[in-house]
């Protein structure tokens, strides 16, 4: 049975003005000596007093024991994507998923108290009205940033503890822990994805929603394999005789997707994580030259090998469609932004990536808590299938601030995020 929906979102354009040598509101300051040594308790009070940290509780998703999947940005401030995201977002207000429904009976009373729970009352955020994502973004310590607007979708999604950030160093992976470590606040959180602001998504939400519920292993490759992929060049001498071996070094695309006991398992971790802050860097002073070693490509993918989860992980996954070299991304220039391009970087090789089955498989997954009726509540379980192999990306990067509007506009007028036009892509 497969249940039409019509299902019609509104974009919300939401517009920064800063002109002449006038600066974003500062809505909250970093004190510099508390960006290692700082009591995590005070500055949540701090950051909740004065930035608006909101921590959000999904009646609907919490009733009905929806899993969701959190969405961690790891960002320098300003979104350049914001529009995608919103509109990407909006596209699932109000969708529960089938398996959900099951769990409650089918009675008048039932379906009346889930609908109520899982309907868009007046004054809840946009967030809000969705009950399959939820967002945690970081923002560097010594950013100049004023925070989102109340009607999107970020407002308030700031997570409270905010570290300086400099590429290529370990403080990337200590942010990136300390959103994974908010996330598992969330109960719900059973999927936890790794996003920048450079990324869009390749598919409707509701397909990487049900792709990513159904994949019983995380997209991080902490397989063993060939060598020469380990770079062990980057491996120092300084590492020998700690907590982990040269057989537990592994190295792993930065953007992943993480089940949620492998992310439990990264935030409870103190002693490879203490390794890699102190000898993963850029300069070997023990043999006096650079040698590169970036702590994110290297930690995330090592700390689960090292606790025996690699057969956990998906080998050769992809969360990212990169252009190339996942290390060193390509820019996709304004005029490569169209249709035809997009729904190519759904593709890689070696790979089986059977786009339109998964769009229309999603359809009949999901239900619109409107159309929640007795009939519906009754309606046997549908094993997704997810059709999309784990090196299929879900993702594409980096597109810049200059092809943000094209991206939103192409993306909504081809049906890439509400699937109402699908038709016009085949």
């Amino acid at each position: 049975m497969r249940t039409r929906l019509h299902f019609i979102t509104t974009l919300h354009f939401l517009t920064l003005l800063v002109s002449g040598d006038q600066k974003p509101e500062i809505r909250w300051k970093s004190n510099k000596s508390q960006i290692v040594h700082h009591s995590l308790d005070k500055t949540r009070k701090n950051f909740e007093q004065e930035a608006g940290w909101l921590p959000l509780h999904d009646t609907c998703a919490e009733n009905l024991e929806i899993p969701k999947v959190a969405l961690l940005f790891l960002t320098r401030g300003y979104l350049q994507h914001h529009d995608t995201w919103q509109l990407w977002l909006e596209a699932v207000q109000g969708m529960l998923p089938v398996d959900a429904i099951h769990k409650i009976s089918c009675t008048a009373e039932a379906i009346s108290t889930a609908g109520h729970s899982c309907g868009m009352s007046g004054g809840r955020g946009a967030l809000q009205q969705q009950h399959l994502f939820s967002i945690f973004v970081h923002v560097g310590s010594d950013e100049n940033f004023a925070g989102f607007p109340r009607d999107s979708v970020f407002h308030g999604r700031v997570i409270p503890t905010r570290l300086k950030t400099r590429w290529g160093t370990h403080s990337l992976t200590t942010a990136i822990r300390a959103l994974l470590k908010e996330a598992l606040n969330d109960v719900l959180s059973q999927r936890l994805v790794l996003l920048s602001e450079w990324d869009i998504p390749l598919y409707p939400p509701r397909v990487v929603y049900l792709q990513l519920m159904a994949e019983q292993a995380s997209r991080i490759d902490a397989c063993p394999g060939p060598m020469f992929k380990m770079k062990p060049g980057r491996w120092r001498g300084n590492f020998l005789n700690t907590t982990f071996d040269f057989q537990h070094w592994r190295k792993a695309d930065t953007w992943f997707s993480l089940m949620r006991h492998h992310a439990q398992a990264i935030v409870e971790d103190h002693s490879v994580e203490r390794q890699f802050a102190k000898n993963c860097q850029h300069t070997d002073t023990n043999v006096s030259r650079w040698r590169e070693c970036f702590s994110d490509q290297h930690y995330f993918a090592t700390v689960l090998s090292f606790k025996g989860l690699e057969n956990e992980t998906f080998c050769h996954a992809s969360m990212m469609n990169s252009g190339g070299d996942a290390s060193k991304p390509r820019m996709f220039p304004l005029e490569t932004v169209n249709a035809d391009e997009l729904r190519a970087l759904r593709q890689t090789e070696g790979a089986v990536c059977r786009d339109k089955m998964a769009t229309d498989l999603a359809q009949e997954h999901l239900v619109h808590f409107s159309g929640f009726n007795a009939t519906v509540c009754a309606l046997p379980a549908l094993e997704y299938r997810h059709p999309l192999a784990p090196n299929c990306p879900l993702f594409a990067r980096k597109f810049g601030p200059e092809t943000a509007d094209a991206v939103t506009e192409v993306l909504k007028q081809s049906g890439f995020l509400t699937q109402i036009k699908l038709e016009q892509l085949d």
